[in-house]
């Protein structure tokens, strides 16, 4: 009730929590590259939150997995602070997992925190299998330690499904999930164009500090492109083509939308032409065109012709700020069109065709089973002119199938494309909200055709999407109406009829 009456006085993201949410999205990077160099610090700042957190878990549950959700929506790619070599976001991880267990040990409910009554749930089984055999087929085979742990991180973020379930069923936790997709999405947009600003006005420069930082903290890549143009890109940007469609999806719904929603939608896109990655504009093409599912023609064809147009005004708008009025980057967009049909006119395209063979014939060595997380391929690389051996395959499917086998990837994709059907069951037989799930349907397929060229079925960010969509779809019909009322209210009050 007192939920309520708060609502009907402000909507979910005017007040103070966003803004704190906000600010920490910055102050975690500012922190990080200030403590950069400076492990005792850093452990220290570690410890001490490792410690706040179990506090907050024995007070409440939900308050943990708050501070677990909000650094992962808002902590990058998770190693902006360590302790021991050991990021923020995978401690975060082990400890909740091991207060979760413990807790339900306590309370004699264990078997209940361990299983979610969906059918969805049996389908997790044979895929956590497959990779519990890729680790062992990986150790038996002397593949990298270091890197069979690496492999391993993505996939233990499957775990997260078990706590959101729990979690979601609760009313009054659904804000915070809420406010975090609106705060990434501002703060995201906010740390790419400084960036670009950044480097193109020559504050910062290739190789520098800030650089270094953002390379090897951050573990993002700046790229100098053509006239002053830098393409920035970071880890969490794969969430960039997943809340472009649910926005552009919701805009599809036939009534007068807050203006606020437009801005979201240009943040995105702006974040899209920064990074200006052609597996993230290939997913969201692809997702676009899904958005017609339901969707009428006339929405349809505005919204993308919409998104389609700032694209490209943004593009050239930052084009010639940045070139001062030299290039509109229309010679750099066709260079990179270029690239698909002739891919040795790009370093990473020419790097990806000549990886194609040598992954090929390791897949043949273990077709079914896999050579195990943590192997590796080597390839003649055409630009260093060299042999060189990488666990960086480049082609999504490819190497799934190289670490987890065939029939891994089949029960990796058997539990997608029940998502996928659980989602067009809910846009089939219920009836409110549908723009929701069909742009939740479209990001799907987007992580899909982005997977081709780039492993997002097993980044950190890709499977804990994927778990919260399980998480989502596996709620009772009340708690996803609550759930997506809210959602269809961040900018406004509620009104009482």
């Amino acid at each position: 009730m007192l939920y309520s009456t708060y609502l009907t006085t402000k909507s979910i993201c005017k007040d103070w929590y966003t803004l704190y949410l906000l600010l920490g999205f910055l102050g975690i990077r500012i922190l990080s590259f200030l403590l950069a160099g400076h492990a005792i610090i850093q452990g220290i700042l570690v410890f001490a939150i490792i410690m706040l957190f179990s506090v907050l878990y024995f007070k409440k549950p939900y308050y943990a997995f708050g501070l677990l959700l909000g650094e992962l929506f808002l902590g990058g790619a998770g190693h902006f602070l360590e302790l021991g070599g050991l990021s923020l976001r995978l401690l975060l991880l082990g400890t909740f997992a091991f207060l979760w267990i413990i807790h339900g040990l306590t309370e004699k409910h264990l078997r209940k925190r361990l299983y979610i009554p969906h059918k969805i749930f049996y389908l997790l089984i044979p895929l956590l299998l497959s990779v519990f055999l890729a680790i062992i087929i990986g150790l038996s085979r002397q593949n990298n330690i270091t890197a069979i742990i690496q492999d391993l991180i993505p996939f233990a973020f499957l775990l997260i499904i078990l706590p959101a379930y729990h979690i979601m069923r609760k009313e009054h936790h659904h804000h915070l999930f809420i406010r975090l997709f609106i705060v990434f999405i501002i703060g995201s947009f906010l740390f790419a164009l400084a960036n670009e600003l950044l480097f193109s006005l020559g504050v910062v420069h290739i190789h520098g500090e800030y650089y270094n930082w953002f390379r090897d903290v951050a573990a993002g890549k700046i790229t100098y492109m053509s006239l002053g143009f830098f393409r920035i890109v970071a880890p969490e940007h794969l969430f960039i083509p997943i809340f472009t469609l649910i926005i552009a999806s919701l805009l599809m719904r036939e009534e007068k939308h807050h203006a606020y929603w437009y801005v979201l939608l240009f943040c995105t896109i702006t974040i899209l032409v920064l990074n200006f990655s052609r597996a993230y504009i290939l997913g969201t093409l692809v997702g676009l065109c899904i958005l017609k599912y339901s969707h009428s023609w006339k929405r349809w064809v505005e919204v993308c012709v919409m998104s389609i147009g700032l694209f490209f005004i943004s593009f050239i708008a930052i084009n010639i700020f940045v070139s001062s009025g030299l290039s509109s980057g229309s010679d750099m967009l066709k260079q990179r069109a270029k690239s698909f049909t002739s891919p040795e006119t790009e370093i990473s395209t020419s790097t990806r065709t000549a990886l194609l063979s040598p992954i090929i014939e390791k897949i043949k060595q273990q077709p079914f089973f896999g050579s195990g997380l943590g192997s590796t391929v080597r390839f003649y690389d055409p630009n260093k002119q060299k042999f060189v051996t990488t666990t960086q395959m480049d082609w999504g499917y490819l190497e799934l199938i190289v670490e987890i086998g065939i029939l891994g990837l089949i029960f990796y994709l058997t539990l997608i494309g029940f998502i996928l059907y659980e989602l067009h069951h809910h846009i089939t037989h219920i009836h409110d909200h549908q723009h929701f799930y069909v742009g939740v349907l479209a990001s799907v397929f987007a992580i899909l055709a982005i997977h081709m060229f780039t492993p997002a079925l097993f980044h950190v960010l890709g499977v804990v999407y994927l778990a919260l969509v399980i998480a989502f779809i596996t709620q009772s019909r009340d708690i996803i109406h609550h759930i997506t009322s809210l959602l269809y209210r961040i900018f406004r009050k509620i009104r009482h009829q």
